[in-house]
Order: structure tokens, then sequence, then C-alpha cells
């Protein structure tokens, strides 16, 4: 009798653990099933958002968001890609104010920081909302650009003085902020998504350029041929299609190290006492050039 209820329970045990088995497994495809189904409303919304914003004639092709399905999941890919391999944010603070050589040279003086960051209507919105009343700091994306100036100055060559020296001067301007964040995963989000919009606003003047810059012979040329006319839409969706089939093309994001000096001269070596090496992350989209970082600023200031 003991044993006939011992074999019950071990069957009882063992459907038990089968039921269980099977019930994870039906919520691991459920689970998969509705990424799969988020991952495809979102690359639709993706392929809308490029129609929307460089021409939305294309949508008198049926076949618009099949065609570009391909061509936009890649360079969605590689701007996450992008953006996965951007070094983590710079903390903006009294301390990195003085001590890290990136915080030091990007900003001109403690003042000019403060200044940014207060006059930031998304910071200053950020701080006063209810549901962030305890957040000690925010994330942001922060823009500038680099400008290089050839100045005469001094520089010493074997404990020579020498004088009307070239030099190149670092100097950074264009400060811009973009977005204000709790966490640097959200940061990295809007990142995404603000290199995706960038692209998607450099190809729309690409080919407004490509329309403006046809000689006369030209348009009549295409006028004669709408096979290879870009006022065509058909024509227009595959010159779109080519590319952002080619994303490394259109835009890149490099890790470059430069060398300056305390004045904000660039060195030729970064063994030098005096250098201090700043890593920039240099944002490439067509012909635009940025320095893009991502900053962490505490309540309250520097």
């Amino acid at each position: 009798m003991n044993q006939r209820r011992s074999e019950t329970s071990s069957l009882r045990d063992f459907f038990h653990e089968q039921i269980l088995h099977l019930q994870s497994l039906m919520g691991n495809f459920q689970h998969q099933r509705q990424d799969k189904k988020q991952q495809a409303q979102l690359l639709s919304n993706a392929i809308e958002s490029v129609v929307d914003g460089t021409d939305a004639r294309l949508r008198i092709l049926g076949s618009y968001q099949n065609q570009l399905r391909d061509s936009v999941k890649k360079m969605l890919n590689h701007i996450d890609q992008l953006v996965a391999d951007m070094p983590p944010a710079v903390r903006i603070d009294s301390n990195t104010v003085v001590t890290d050589p990136v915080v030091k040279r990007y900003f001109e003086s403690k003042a000019a920081i403060q200044k940014l960051f207060d006059e930031n209507a998304e910071i200053k919105a950020f701080f006063d909302a209810p549901e962030h009343e305890q957040a000690s700091e925010v994330y942001s994306l922060l823009m500038l650009s680099c400008r290089r100036k050839t100045i005469l100055g001094t520089e010493t060559v074997n404990e020579m003085v020498l004088s009307d020296v070239q030099q190149t001067h670092i100097s950074f301007y264009g400060h811009q902020l973009v977005a204000a964040e709790a966490t640097e995963e959200d940061a990295r989000k809007v990142m995404t998504k603000t290199l995706f919009d960038s692209v998607i606003a450099h190809l729309k003047n690409h080919f407004i350029q490509l329309r403006h810059q046809r000689t006369n012979e030209e348009k009549i040329y295409y006028a004669q041929h709408p096979e290879e006319n870009i006022d065509n839409p058909e024509v227009y969706l595959k010159m779109l299609i080519k590319e952002l089939t080619l994303p490394a093309e259109l835009i890149k994001l490099k890790n470059d190290l430069l060398c300056i000096s305390s004045m904000g001269i660039k060195l030729s070596s970064c063994g030098e006492p005096t250098a201090e090496n700043i890593n920039l992350n240099r944002l490439n989209i067509g012909e635009a050039r940025r320095l893009v970082s991502l900053v962490c600023y505490p309540r309250g200031g520097i």
C-alpha cells in the first residue's frame, strides 16, 4: 500500500513538473511573439518617420514599407551600435570642472557651464517636475563644435625658446543640450533617436540639393526620361534605399584622442609633461561635423 502511494505521489509530482515546464514554454513563446510584434511595429514606425522626413509622396507606392524595411533596419542597427559604443557619461560637477580634461577644455569657465544648464528649458522642467523631486542629477546629450585657429607662439626645443612658431589653438563652441533624462540608459535612447532624425534630415536636404543643382539641359532630359527622374517617387525610393543601405558611409561616430596644453595648444605628442588628453567623439553625418558626449549634471549646479 505504501509503495502504491509512493508511486502515485511520484507520478503526481512528475505531471506537476511537466505542467509547470509547459506553462513556462508557453509563457516564453507568448513573450517572444509579443516582442517580435513590438519590434515589427517599431520598425514600421521608423519607416514612416523616414517617409515623413524625406518625401511623403512615397506613400503612393503601395509597397514602400516592404521596400524600405531592410535598409531602414540596417540603419537602425548601425545607429544602435554607435550609441552602445559611446563612452560612459561625463560627470560635470565641482570636482571634475577642475580635474577632468574634457570638462575643463569643453567649457571656458564654471560660469559658462552654469549658464548652459540653468538656461536650458528641458533641464529646468526636469528638476521642477514632481516625479523628479528626489532626482539628484540629470543626464543629457551634449553637442558642440571644435574650432582650430593657427596662431604664433613660443616653443621650447632642446632648452631653446623659439618665438613666432605656428601653433594650433583649440577651442569649443556651439554647446547644445538635447533632452533631460533620469538615467544614462534613457539618455542613450534619446541619442539614438537624435542620430536617426539627423540622418533623415540630411537625406532630405541631400535630395533637395540634387534637384536644385540640375542644369536646364538636365531638367529637359529628366522630363523626357521619367524612369530616371528623382521627381518620380519610384526613382526617389530607389535612391533613398541605396543611401540607407550603406549606413557606415552615411553616419560615422569616431573616437579620437586630442592632446593639448593647459593653454589650449594642440601638441604633437601626448607624452609631453603639460599634455592634457581628451577623447573626442566626432559625429559625421554627410558634411556635418559635431562632437557629442553624454553628460551628467547635479541638481543645484556646481
